[in-house]
């Protein structure tokens, strides 16, 4: 079974792609709702969906920032953009951002079914390949040397390089892709790996250091705070200090007065 994640500023657009649809029906066991950007990107970290159905145009982070950022994050996550404005630019723009689908509003309840159907089966492939890839990948190991613990000692390994290469490297443009290159594994697999070995997801990882590395420099008063968001890898001061208000509780500005 499989996760969804509707997210729409219009409540009546989320209550009827709920309502009308019998998920379980199309293998989609769990059903959120996000009503603007920020929202949806805390519920993506949260909970990890497998399908996104994401309009272009929301509030706070618009469906395109929201879906660059889950596509840099979550590669293995499909979404499928949503919109009333028939632009060939955001279609082209979605293509580019390695969305699934997308599809104009008036919504079609059989295109989305398709839509739905054909994601899901592009998915348990996925899943599939993955899986006989692994199983390659531990029966390689253990022809080469079968008194080598894999699990204990290559696996452990392996993400202890991928939290050395985000000390290294947190404030520049990584992600769990970039990452997953790094040492050479499936991204969808690495990020299984990470989350079980550290009890965090790659993100949140890297999101804690970042902010870790921020509260430092916002101790030295000659940098402002848009200059600690970009030394930290943070490009957007909005979305710096949002995301260092969600860890913290209080906003950059002031941590240092306090």
């Amino acid at each position: 079974m499989y996760k969804l994640l509707i997210a729409d500023d219009e409540q009546w657009i989320r209550q009827g792609l709920c309502e009308v649809i019998d998920w379980k029906a199309y293998s989609i066991s769990q059903v959120w709702e996000a009503e603007d950007g920020g929202n949806a990107l805390d519920i993506v970290r949260k909970i990890l969906p497998d399908i996104i159905i994401t309009d272009i145009r929301m509030p706070d982070i618009s469906g395109l920032e929201f879906s660059n950022i889950v596509k840099q994050e979550y590669p293995q996550i499909k979404i499928i953009l949503i919109s009333g404005y028939q632009d060939f630019n955001y279609a082209k723009e979605a293509i580019t951002l390695g969305v699934y689908n997308y599809i104009l509003k008036p919504l079609n309840e059989n295109e989305i079914i398709k839509t739905i159907q054909k994601c899901i089966s592009d998915l348990e492939n996925e899943r599939a390949q993955l899986r006989e890839k692994n199983l390659k990948q531990n029966r390689s190991v253990k022809t080469i040397n079968p008194m080598e613990n894999w699990e204990e000692n290559g696996m452990r390994k392996i993400v202890k390089q991928v939290v050395d290469y985000i000390n290294a490297y947190y404030n520049k443009k990584i992600s769990l892709t970039s990452a997953a290159d790094f040492v050479h594994l499936n991204s969808s697999y690495l990020s299984k790996l990470f989350c079980d070995e550290t009890g965090e997801t790659f993100t949140r990882y890297l999101m804690k250091v970042r902010i870790q590395k921020a509260k430092a420099l916002l101790k030295d008063s000659t940098y402002k705070v848009y200059e600690v968001g970009y030394k930290v890898g943070y490009g957007d001061i909005k979305y710096f200090v949002k995301i260092f208000k969600d860890m913290e509780g209080i906003t950059p500005s002031e941590y240092r007065e306090k």
